[in-house]
């Protein structure tokens, strides 16, 4: 699949905010590689990744594929972003994802470990794990992701929620 680059002008058929050269630069910076021939399908998937998040703003248009360019948001410093501006956070947060996408499966989930007691002819299967819960990874457990996208998800998708109490 051709990589289609989201520029700010709301391109009905993108589907990357980065293209190949910048991974390949942004990766030979910083000494990292990625299996060959792989670089256009990790871009999408991360992307994909990416708009399964919730951002503050709104989509520019309503034609658009990506989630930006947004209206009403900002930088780190409280600048506001043009209308037509795809933000370097998450062009960063694309090119890290797609790296560890590489490296780490984040769709893979783990099921606790489970034990098993028989006594007498009563068995009884249990997890170690006190919750019983799975455990997905996320982008929440990747630093260099989640640091940089931080300003612009809307509140409480980010792990932390507001608790009221009556």
């Amino acid at each position: 699949m051709t990589i289609i680059v989201e520029d700010g002008s709301n391109l009905a058929e993108a589907n990357s905010y980065v293209s190949v050269a910048e991974f390949t630069a942004f990766l030979s910076s910083r000494n990292l590689e990625v299996t060959d021939g792989t670089e256009e399908s990790l871009l999408i998937l991360a992307n994909d990744v990416l708009e399964q998040q919730s951002y503050k703003g709104n989509k520019t248009t309503t034609g658009q594929a990506l989630s930006f360019p947004r209206t009403r948001i900002a930088d780190t410093e409280g600048n506001e972003y043009s209308d037509d501006a795809i933000p370097l956070a998450i062009k960063q947060a694309q090119l890290w994802l797609a790296y560890y996408l590489d490296t780490n499966n984040l769709s893979e989930r783990t099921s606790p470990e489970i034990s098993q007691k028989t006594t007498d002819v009563l068995t009884t299967k249990y997890a170690v794990n006190p919750n019983g819960q799975y455990k997905q990874n996320t982008i929440h457990q990747l630093p260099n992701v989640i640091n940089v996208l931080r300003h612009l998800l809307r509140r409480g998708s980010v792990t932390q929620q507001r608790v009221i109490r009556a």
